[in-house]
């Protein structure tokens, strides 16, 4: 388990810095440095996880240690969500900004914008410390370490769909009734489409709360067309845009070019309301998005 969430986490972080260099978006000084040391760190304790694993079985002090390394990666995690959305928010305001008439309104919003970034860039260090402790006391345990390990082969991710037994399903209702209430909620419509994203670490159950948000009576009553596509890792513009078309007609497609279903796919939802679900998604990469 905590192998995974590591494992996870570094993506992330790699993923979150790539898209912050391409976005020009500024820390303050000092902290790219600690986002190198997280990302180094993650690499020195992924490479004794497979040993810890086993022997927190009858170790007692490594299971402990375990459990703390996994309450700071949950922590880098809520983090890295934080600093993405820092990110898009910031693109989104200097948009803004710039097709302003008044030079002092951008000025008042970089305030905020700035405070915003130091507490990330406080948090980033706090947990960079955080997790060097934890590092240095990995050395007690003398683990075996694995370098072996080849990250460029992983087994298939298996697809996802729709169906779930939503009886077995307990503890949920809530988080159902939160998103079905934006779903069916009028606000912001002449915004453009609206987008609400279910973030977490793997296994948590975001698939199955898509999935019985998608089956909901109220959902199938408001909405005239209902898709359901598995995007996976790496993203394919052009696969996922023919699925989404192979979903709205019924009929396999055939087309070769990506502007052409593109425009097949906008005949078909045109003057709809459509409920369009990307499960498994793992890229940030924005112009994938566009």
């Amino acid at each position: 388990m905590a192998e995974a969430i590591v494992s996870a986490v570094f993506e992330r972080l790699t993923s979150i810095s790539l898209q912050v260099a391409e976005n020009g978006v500024r820390l303050v000084v000092g902290v790219n440095e600690e986002v190198k040391k997280i990302g180094t760190t993650l690499c020195t304790i992924r490479a004794v996880l497979a040993d810890a694993e086993k022997r927190q079985v009858k170790e007692q002090a490594v299971k402990f240690w375990l459990d703390r390394l996994q309450n700071v990666a949950y922590d880098i995690e809520d983090l890295l969500d934080e600093w993405s959305t820092a990110v898009i928010r910031s693109k989104i305001e200097e948009s803004q900004s710039s097709s302003r008439l008044s030079s002092l309104q951008p000025f008042a919003n970089s305030i905020p914008r700035l405070v915003g970034r130091r507490g990330i860039a406080t948090k980033i260090k706090e947990l960079s410390e955080s997790l060097q402790v934890i590092a240095k006391e990995k050395d007690d345990f003398a683990f075996i370490v694995n370098l072996s390990r080849n990250d460029d082969i992983e087994p298939e991710r298996p697809k996802t769909t729709y169906f779930v037994d939503a009886s077995e399903i307990r503890g949920r209702d809530q988080d159902k009734n939160t998103i079905i209430s934006m779903l069916l909620s009028e606000n912001g419509q002449e915004r453009g489409i609206p987008i609400i994203s279910i973030l977490g670490m793997g296994g948590i159950g975001k698939t199955t709360l898509a999935q019985i948000v998608y089956n909901d009576r109220e959902v199938n009553a408001y909405f005239q067309k209902k898709l359901w596509v598995n995007v996976s890792d790496p993203i394919d513009e052009m696969r996922i845009a023919k699925a989404i078309l192979e979903a709205l007609t019924g009929i396999p497609s055939g087309l070769g070019e990506l502007n052409t279903v593109l425009v097949k796919i906008h005949e078909s939802i045109e003057g709809k309301k459509f409920l369009l679900v990307l499960d498994d998604v793992w890229t940030e990469d924005e112009r994938k998005w566009q």
